[in-house]
Order: C-alpha cells, then structure tokens, then sequence
C-alpha cells in the first residue's frame, strides 16, 4: 500500500483494513523517507515499509519476511533490515 493515495492516505486505510481483520499483513511502499512517518505505519500494524526507490532489489525479500511474520524496513532507511 502507498501512503500517498488519491482519496485516503494509505495510513488510514491501513487503519481501516485492520479493524475489518487484525490478521490482515500489510507492507507499506512508498517515496515518503520520513523515520516517524515509518514509525507510524509499524505502530498502527503494518508489518512493513519499502521505500521506492529500493523496491526492486527490496520488495521480494520484504513480502517474504512480512509473510513470514518478521518486519520489513528497507535497508535505505537507516534502520535494521528487520525489525521484528
């Protein structure tokens, strides 16, 4: 999910979905660079957070530690690779 979407932003969805079925694992993917904005999206339930930019070498590995119920944060965000 993309925090920047057209009429929600993706943290509200997020917040949304999540109330609908906590179970629901949600990898965040986006240009916002922001420590807190990513911070944000971890404490409300998302188990991860691509920036952009390293998607393509990034994204695989994430949704296969999202999937296996361990927390993504690229690695160009200046936090551990995993932080669960």
């Amino acid at each position: 999910m993309d925090i920047g979407l057209p009429k929600l932003s993706g943290i509200d969805a997020a917040k949304q979905i999540l109330t609908l079925d906590s179970n629901i694992k949600i990898l965040f993917v986006s240009l916002e660079t922001s420590h807190e904005l990513v911070r944000e999206t971890l404490r409300l339930g998302a188990q991860g957070y691509v920036h952009k930019q390293s998607a393509r070498n990034e994204l695989l590995l994430a949704i296969e530690q999202v999937l296996s119920g361990k927390a993504y944060v690229s690695s160009d965000l200046g936090f551990q690779k995993t932080v669960a």
